[in-house]
């Protein structure tokens, strides 16, 4: 089998940014919440991952609003599920939500990569895709 034939693109992009994700967190601590929409994505992925679609409301729901929560009929991300299914899919995999990031960014980069080569030669398509893996702003994400 020739060798361009084995450097797909879009796996070579999965990989990359699998890669860069795992290294950056072996040399650096994972990132924790700061902002109360990133603890709204949280509760939607621990939701998921218990698999449930919502949780039961508490007694005493007036004492524990926040922001992007909520509290009333149950407890609730107010968010889509989309980034909940991926922190609950990192969760069951790996024990970590992050994981779930990882993979739904490297499937970004996947999907670049595969609509570059729609246009693009396919090297020019793996490089579209190792630079959307090696974007600063991707790599802060991670």
């Amino acid at each position: 089998m020739a060798r361009s034939k084995l450097l797909n693109p879009p796996l070579v992009a999965f990989v990359t940014s699998i890669a860069i994700s795992v290294i950056t967190a072996l040399v650096s601590p994972l990132p924790a919440p700061q902002f109360h929409d990133e603890f709204s994505y949280l509760l939607a992925g621990d939701t998921f991952a218990r698999g449930r679609l919502t949780n039961p409301a508490h007694p005493m729901w007036e004492f524990f609003e926040t922001f992007q929560v909520l509290s009333q009929p149950t407890y609730a991300s107010k968010y889509p599920p989309g980034q909940g299914m991926f922190l609950a899919l990192g969760q069951a995999l790996a024990g970590a939500p992050i994981v779930g990031v990882w993979i739904s960014t490297a499937l970004a980069c996947a999907a670049i990569a595969w609509m570059a080569g729609a246009v693009l030669p396919r090297t020019w398509a793996m490089l579209c895709g190792i630079l959307a893996a090696t974007h600063p702003q991707v790599l802060d994400w991670n």
